[in-house]
């Protein structure tokens, strides 16, 4: 069976909608409250369709249950939409993402040089769009509904803090010892993040299970 590939002729341009809105106020003690709501949505975005899957099941109901690998094809082919053809990839501007997240941060600010800054995200990131669109087709491409998860940039929780604090001593950097011991600082990052989610994969025969 011989491959072939292409592009939709009825393309549609692929593209991204963003929107926020933010609150920034200030509390006492030189305290800044920051709550804000982001979100995006894209739409007619591109990843290849095989468009010469057999039907989920197809198999299993002619010959029975059994494993779908590279020497099955010449079982496969006869239950494909074009026979004599193995997978047809098309790029189809057919798939859609969303993603919405609310961030809000804290920053205290103690002197002029020293400062401590907490920042929070939660988000939520979905989307029909294959794991690698470049390289990777839906596993059916009859059910792109079935498609709709957490993309491979989902990630729940984002956590981190930074502070910066002006060591006490010298600080008027006079002389000598002034200037040389005077006027540091300590600074740190702290960052805490949830996992992304992963896409199971078969390492023997993938491909082939992905389109029967």
């Amino acid at each position: 069976s011989t491959p072939l590939g292409g592009n939709e002729v009825k393309f549609r341009q692929p593209y991204t909608q963003q929107w926020d809105l933010d609150i920034q106020r200030e509390l006492p003690k030189n305290v800044i409250a920051d709550v804000g709501y982001y979100a995006s949505k894209g739409t007619h975005l591109l990843a290849p369709l095989d468009v010469n899957q057999p039907l989920p099941g197809a198999y299993a109901a002619v010959y029975g249950p059994g494993t779908i690998n590279s020497g099955n094809e010449n079982l496969i082919n006869p239950l494909r939409p074009y026979i004599g053809y193995a997978g047809i990839d098309l790029y189809e501007p057919i798939f859609s993402s969303n993603y919405h997240s609310l961030q809000a941060s804290l920053q205290k600010r103690f002197t002029a040089d020293s400062l401590i800054t907490i920042n929070y995200t939660w988000s939520k990131n979905l989307t029909n769009l294959p794991f690698d669109p470049n390289f990777t087709v839906v596993h059916d491409s009859h059910d792109l509904a079935s498609e709709y998860a957490p993309s491979r940039f989902d990630q729940r929780h984002v956590f981190n803090a930074d502070f910066v604090y002006q060591l006490p001593f010298l600080r008027e950097q006079h002389g000598l010892a002034g200037h040389t011991l005077g006027g540091w600082e300590v600074s740190g990052i702290v960052s805490v993040n949830s996992g992304h989610y992963l896409d199971p994969t078969i390492s023997d025969g993938s491909d082939q299970i992905g389109r029967a």
